[in-house]
């Protein structure tokens, strides 16, 4: 199973004090997911039950919202160069599902992806830059840590992401951004039983384009490409991170991420590694 996931994020920041500022983010996705069921000698075959399991199909709506507050303090180290602390918490706007285990074992039609977690989770980012010349040079680390579970009975994986890179503006109006992305998602759990199709570890790279419309207004296109560690590199992260280690790898591959943004400042404020 593959999933491609494309995001439209629409952020509003607004400046509250010298160095501070509050941001809510507020997520549309797209999940285009396509199945291919192979016999153990990798020939490709039409599974008669596949259509209750995994299918090719597109699903479309809200993902969960996230507020967050941010101190940016600068000249720490360097001249020029900035620190962003932010902390917030995540709300439940996705839709979420039903155990689609306890539906398949019932012969039922069910649904594995979700667009949220269902939960009020803690959200954090740490960023540093710092600036060279032209050039923004920038470290970032974040996650959300979903604390218990929905009222589905699941409890959603705890998403982390580490990423260092570079941008600068190209001319007044427009930048670009290349970034490397490690991101690691932990084990899912149906109450107290462990979701096969959550956890992972995905590499890569992402490619970003901020477009200035105005002083307020900034538009971004983001693309990430990656690709997932292999079953035997990935269960020792599970051991490690999450303290789960059964031996059985996830069923599902994970998603290729394509992410427009509209970023909206009703009063202009300093962002980090945002030079346009």
């Amino acid at each position: 199973m593959e999933l491609d996931w494309f995001r439209t994020q629409l952020d509003i920041s607004r400046s509250i004090a010298p160095g501070w500022d509050v941001e809510l983010q507020l997520p549309f996705d797209i999940k285009k997911q396509s199945v291919r069921y192979l016999t153990p000698e990798g020939e490709e075959f039409d599974n008669p039950e596949g259509d209750l399991h995994h299918r090719d199909e597109t699903l479309e709506g809200l993902g969960d919202i996230k507020l967050l507050f941010h101190h940016r303090p600068t000249d720490l180290l360097f001249e020029n160069d900035s620190l962003h602390l932010g902390l917030g918490f995540s709300a439940p706007a996705g839709k979420i599902q039903d155990d689609p285990y306890e539906l398949g074992d019932l012969g039922l039609k069910h649904q594995h992806i979700q667009f949220g977690t269902g939960t009020v989770d803690p959200v954090f980012r740490i960023d540093y830059a710092i600036n060279p010349g032209e050039w923004n040079l920038g470290l970032s680390f974040g996650g959300q840590v979903p604390l218990y579970e929905n009222r589905k009975h699941f409890k959603s994986p705890t998403l982390l992401d580490l990423s260092f890179g570079v941008n600068r503006n190209l001319v007044e109006w427009l930048g670009v951004g290349v970034r490397y992305v490690l991101m690691y998602q932990s084990r899912g759990y149906w109450d107290g039983k462990l979701d096969h199709n959550t956890g992972f570890i995905l590499q890569g790279i992402s490619v970003s384009t901020p477009l200035r419309i105005s002083d307020v207004v900034r538009i971004t296109l983001e693309i990430n490409l990656g690709s997932d560690a292999p079953p035997e590199e990935m269960e020792p992260w599970h051991a490690a991170v999450s303290a789960v280690h059964d031996g059985e790898s996830p069923g599902s591959q994970p998603p290729s991420v394509i992410q427009p943004g509209l970023r909206f400042y009703p009063e202009k404020c300093s962002r980090d590694g945002d030079q346009v």
